[in-house]
């Protein structure tokens, strides 16, 4: 194991809501599905584990550390190598010994809201974990982004993902020029536009290739849009993450299909 000390970072979200609303999302199956995997297991107190699968080969199960009820929920992993989350990444040799990777889960009552804060920590200090890092670190804001709007707008429906992975031939940067003709956001609402329907809603994010908002044709329903390019690429991936609600989840697969047919001829 390197001498230097692993790495980590933190990131935090306000949410309108008390913490024991909270805790059930980072805390139960049912919650952990409305917001972060389509299939996950708790076995929960301290000594349990927390499984989550976003299909076969895209699966773990971490072990419960910590479990103090509405204040805070420490899993772990040990690993010896950084998960290959970005092609082109460098590829790292082993650790001597397995690094202990932990995310914590801290909940904070303010005003009736709750502050959830989050340390990942235990990364390796070579480059081959840079990308682990990074990848991570852009992806827990999009994730508590729909914890949030899902607890503050959608606390009693059921939830239905639909990620697409649209690949382009060119950089992040001309693929999300090309991304942006069918989008315009002005006060702080967008419209997003496809050949077969135009949807419109709340903008609540949206630069350095990142779009998230509201959509109202879709029952409230968030999406978030993503494109990256890996290390040393010339082509990226444009990412639909799109978590709908209720009623509306009847219509995931026929809404998944028009828009990777959409985007796909967008950024081609």
């Amino acid at each position: 194991m390197s001498e230097e000390k692993p790495r980590s970072y933190e990131v935090s979200i306000e949410i309108d809501a008390p913490p024991s609303e909270v805790w059930k999302a980072i805390a139960s199956a049912e919650g952990i599905t409305k917001w972060f995997a389509p299939e996950a297991k708790v076995t929960p107190g301290k000594g349990g584990t927390v499984f989550v699968s976003w299909g076969p080969g895209m699966e773990g199960t971490s072990n419960i550390e910590v479990w103090e009820e509405n204040q805070h929920l420490c899993v772990t992993t040990y690993r010896s190598q950084p998960y290959g989350c970005a092609p082109g990444a460098p590829s790292a040799e082993p650790e001597p010994q397995p690094l202990r990777i932990a995310v914590d889960y801290f909940l904070e009552s303010e005003g009736g809201k709750t502050v959830l804060r989050l340390v990942h920590s235990g990364f390796g200090t070579s480059a081959g974990w840079d990308a682990e890092i990074e990848s991570t670190k852009r992806g827990w804001p999009t994730f508590f982004r729909v914890m949030k709007h899902g607890i503050e707008y959608h606390p009693n429906d059921p939830a239905k993902p639909v990620t697409l992975s649209i690949p382009s031939p060119h950089h992040s940067t001309e693929a999300w020029k090309r991304f942006e003709t069918a989008i315009t956001v002005d006060n702080g609402r967008y419209t997003l536009r496809s050949p077969e329907e135009t949807v419109h809603g709340k903008s609540l994010l949206y630069g350095e290739r990142h779009f998230a908002g509201a959509v109202e044709e879709w029952n409230n329903a968030l999406v978030s849009i993503v494109c990256e390019s890996y290390p040393g690429a010339t082509d990226s991936v444009l990412y639909f993450m799109l978590t709908l609600y209720g009623p509306a989840i009847e219509k995931a697969e026929a809404i998944g299909a028009r828009w990777n047919k959409a985007l796909t001829a967008l950024v081609a």
